[in-house]
């Protein structure tokens, strides 16, 4: 029995030695097993690198002077957030030794190396090699420490392939949170937008965005917040992808595409030209001569027809500044007054309706169709015609009392044109959406 057992005993350290011996001898990482668990610096004296060069695709040249950071015989501007990032973060690189062997981690022939020098000459210099297993970090050849370390992967995408990674690629020098003003020409409308106040406060209470239509219509329009979010977050990617050739057919000399950027001290003018390769757009500023390319995609928010920008809201008007309801329909008419208090930072509303206090969560409900009416289409205008349906809204501001008169006037068996205040008629609305509100005052308040 005793020898059976030290058989078994001697198989099975016989056994853990093979694995033991095939851990050490495998070509695989085995960085849990050999690493360190202190990260450590892979760079000294950082702060006396003067020259930086990344050997790559393209090789790019950083040089200090003065202790700006520049591209070493390029004279177009930088953008220092880009750089910034990349110097602070090779000076701060840490990383985790390793015990792998460089051919089985790609640094054995690495894509892309990354040489430092101070002003006396000294370098430094670290290679990339490939992920690791959980690709979230890199390994990192040291060559002056001949080690290999796991450096965070979001300290080794700061460093630039091509100049362009650090070059100022916007074209536009106004920045979204400056913008007043955007015109936008596309060959068949003419629009212009305008965050500049246009109502009372009180009025613009439901107003999102905060930018209004002033043309290609003769009222003025809210624009639609998902619409001017697009328009403004795309300002930042209208990037160039690159210069165009000069021989090619840019399309630039009349340009039916344009879009201009004004703040208050300045405006731009973008030119949008023929597409070019690779689902691009040749586009230049006015007054300048060098052509770029731009991806189609960051020109679509720009690309939208009026009627699309726009809320398409018939008149909505908070209720916490309503002081007065008047609604005409063919067959009764209601007339609604509100008392607004302030309790515990929030507004309570009481409703009267003909004199009588009504119960306000019945007309919150009503009120929510009403105020979310929104029209279909545009039309010709219709003003000469008699109105079927009518709302007067009057709002309370600080200083006086403004009314806002809607009337729906029927110009087919199935749609109203819509007339707001002296506006002449410029969309449509489906009747059977005023009925269903109709219907609904009149299952609470009919007579």
């Amino acid at each position: 029995m005793k020898k059976k057992q030290s058989w078994w005993l001697l198989l099975l350290i016989i056994a853990v030695g093979i694995i033991i011996a095939l851990g050490i001898l495998s070509d695989e990482p085995a960085e849990e097993a050999n690493s360190s668990t202190n990260e450590v610096s892979l760079l000294e004296n950082t702060d006396q690198i003067a020259h930086i060069k990344v050997f790559a695709d393209q090789n790019v040249e950083l040089e200090k002077n003065n202790e700006e950071w520049g591209l070493v015989n390029n004279e177009q501007p930088v953008d220092t957030e880009k750089l910034d990032s990349f110097i602070s973060s090779m000076k701060d690189m840490k990383g985790e030794e390793t015990d792998v062997k460089k051919r089985n981690v790609n640094l054995d022939f690495p894509r892309v190396t990354v040489a430092f020098t101070d002003a006396d000459g000294e370098e430094q210099q670290i290679s990339i090699g490939q992920l690791d297993k959980e690709s979230n970090r890199y390994y990192v050849a040291q060559r002056e420490q001949d080690k290999i370390y796991l450096v965070d992967s979001s300290v080794i995408q700061t460093i630039p392939l091509k100049n362009q990674d650090v070059l100022q690629t916007g074209l536009l020098s106004i920045s979204a949170d400056t913008l007043t003003e955007l015109k936008i020409a596309n060959g068949t409308e003419e629009i212009a937008l305008s965050n500049e106040p246009v109502y009372s406060e009180e009025e613009s209470l439901a107003h999102i965005s905060g930018w209004y239509m002033h043309e290609p219509y003769q009222g003025v329009y809210s624009v639609a917040y998902s619409k001017m979010e697009e328009m403004l977050l795309g300002m930042e990617q209208i990037q160039q992808i690159g210069t165009a050739s000069a021989d090619a057919d840019h399309g630039l000399d009349n340009a039916e595409f344009t879009i201009t950027f004004s703040s208050a001290e300045k405006s731009e003018t973008l030119l949008v030209g023929n597409p070019a390769a690779d689902n691009q757009y040749y586009v230049k500023l006015k007054n300048e001569d060098t052509v770029y390319t731009v991806p189609t995609d960051v020109l679509d928010p720009y690309s939208y027809k009026a009627f699309d920008m726009i809320d398409h809201f018939v008149d909505i008007v908070a209720l916490e500044v309503l002081s007065e309801l008047k609604i005409t329909a063919p067959d009764q008419s209601y007339h609604f007054t509100f008392d607004h208090e302030e309790q515990d930072s929030e507004i309570k509303t009481t409703v009267h309706h003909q004199g009588e206090t009504a119960n306000t969560e019945d007309f919150r409900s009503i009120y929510q169709s009403l105020a979310g009416l929104r029209f279909d289409e545009p039309t010709e205008d219709v003003s000469n015609e008699e109105a079927e349906v009518t709302i007067e809204y009057t709002i309370q501001t600080q200083q006086d009392e403004i009314s806002h008169q809607v009337a729906f006037i029927p110009i087919s068996d199935e749609a109203y044109a819509v007339k707001t205040n002296d506006t002449p008629a410029e969309f449509s609305i489906k009747k059977e959406k005023v009925t269903e509100v109709l219907e609904q005052l009149k299952e609470t308040y009919g007579e």
